[in-house]
């Protein structure tokens, strides 16, 4: 067999070989916070709680059948520490005590989830992220869901590091969707009581994949 052959198959078996190899990607999702005087000191309550009903990412190979994505950090702390800095570089207070003039944020992870696809040239890599939140302040809510999905089409199983990036693109793009959501930024910011949606409603998948530079300017 031909040098040149022979290092195009083991370079194809090595990366074939990836998807049965599990992986735990390092969860950092990148974002810039514009800042701004919207929350003018206004005190906001946050939590945030991982409700994945699977804490498996994904699978690195086709369908069911390749090696785990997972990972070891908090996916809820991960959260909850980037939407604490996007309201204190928007104005809001973030405290750690509920009081009477306290907004109340909490958010849910519903989903944060990496899918395969099979198609007849390439294949598909599919990143899905939601997140539900609930917003309170003196008997008001307002409630939202976050959705974001992106793909990309490969010729080969993706390396560790692909796969970590577009995990964490489309988590930053949908904690972005929050602070895009003039909704919710009025709501959290209101001075007195004010009346607001409280029917949950989703946000469309955003059809351009986002760039990490870092899902923007907020």
């Amino acid at each position: 067999m031909k040098p040149l052959a022979t290092f195009s198959l083991l370079g194809f078996f090595f990366i074939q070989g990836c998807a049965f190899t599990s992986q735990s990607a390092r969860l950092n999702p990148e974002l810039s916070f514009k800042e701004a005087t919207t929350g003018q000191g206004a005190q906001v309550f946050l939590s945030v709680s991982d409700e994945r009903p699977d804490k498996v990412i994904g699978y690195r190979g086709a369908g069911w059948n390749g090696a785990t994505i997972t990972t070891e950090d908090d996916v809820a702390v991960v959260v909850q520490n980037k939407i604490s800095e996007g309201l204190t570089k928007k104005g809001f207070n973030v405290v750690v005590a509920k009081t009477d003039q306290t907004r109340s944020l909490r958010v849910d992870v519903r989903e944060l989830q990496y899918l395969t696809t099979m198609g007849f040239f390439t294949g598909g890599i599919v990143t899905k992220a939601a997140l539900k939140v609930m917003a309170a302040y003196k008997g008001d809510q307002y409630e939202h869901l976050y959705r974001q999905e992106d793909e990309d089409r490969v010729l080969f199983i993706p390396f560790a590091d692909d796969n970590e990036r577009q995990i964490n693109d489309t988590l930053a793009a949908a904690i972005a969707a929050l602070f895009r959501d003039p909704t919710l930024l009025q709501f959290l910011a209101q001075p007195g009581t004010a009346s607001a949606p409280t029917t949950p409603q989703a946000s469309p998948a955003t059809p351009v994949k986002p760039d990490a530079t870092n899902a923007g300017l907020m």
